[in-house]
């Protein structure tokens, strides 16, 4: 096997696979109308690694909570996806 970046026409080919039931959630028909405008994730607030990777990926702080069991301290970020990808 051979791990190559993923260029635009390595791209085109990927949306057009197709798989067999019950694979074929994976299929990549109707993504676009399916995207989401953002993703969001969760990340504990001592987890300091977690919490720059993620926001070297573009994500952005949006809000925190405390865990009711515990009390841990939780970091919500988003990332608002492009429209063009959207589409």
């Amino acid at each position: 096997m051979r791990i190559v970046p993923l260029t635009p026409a390595y791209a085109a080919d990927v949306v057009t696979w197709r798989y067999p039931a019950p694979y074929q959630r994976y299929d990549m028909t109707g993504v676009a109308r399916f995207a989401p405008e953002a993703f969001r994730v969760t990340v504990a607030s001592f987890n300091v690694r977690a919490l720059r990777v993620v926001t070297s990926l573009g994500f952005r702080a949006i809000g925190q909570f405390h865990a009711l069991a515990g009390g841990t301290s939780f970091e919500m970020l988003a990332r608002p996806e492009p429209a063009a990808a959207r589409t």
